[in-house]
């Protein structure tokens, strides 16, 4: 009995290990699933770990801006940027961004045809698809 017992709690650990493995990836070809694994990041705010979703060829810089940012937050200021993302992510689709005039130096990219926006709680987050994937462009923070 015991043993039939232990292959059961077993294999009922084996199932829920598979479940946690699956269900907590990523899936790069949707952007919502992306967006709501950099918003829940960025709400820890664990800019190394949320980087893994932003451009690949802008993840760094965005890191290191992003982690000071954080770092130099006042308690009121974290609760509040806390507070704009919700637990409950429903996802608005945005007004694309504007694509005339010069980018300035620390603005954000030009709008893509790959690009879209999303608007979630109070916050605004752009996506462009690369290669099949998509990654965030745009950050609300």
């Amino acid at each position: 009995m015991q043993r039939a017992l232990a292959i059961v709690a077993v294999v009922v650990l084996i199932v829920f290990g598979g479940y946690k493995i699956f269900s907590g990836r990523t899936h790069w070809d949707d952007p919502k699933s992306v967006a709501s694994k950099f918003l829940v990041e960025l709400k820890r705010q664990d800019a190394e770990k949320a980087k893994q979703y932003y451009l690949p060829d802008q993840a760094d810089a965005w890191a290191e801006v992003t982690g000071k940012k954080l770092f130099q937050m006042k308690s009121n200021e974290s609760n509040q940027m806390k507070d704009s993302i919700p637990d409950d992510m429903v996802f608005v689709d945005a007004p694309p961004a504007k694509t005339v005039g010069p980018v300035r130096p620390g603005s954000p990219p030009k709008a893509d045809a790959n690009d879209k926006r999303y608007t979630v709680g109070s916050v605004q987050i752009g996506l462009r698809e690369i290669d099949g994937k998509w990654y965030v462009s745009q950050s609300p923070y």
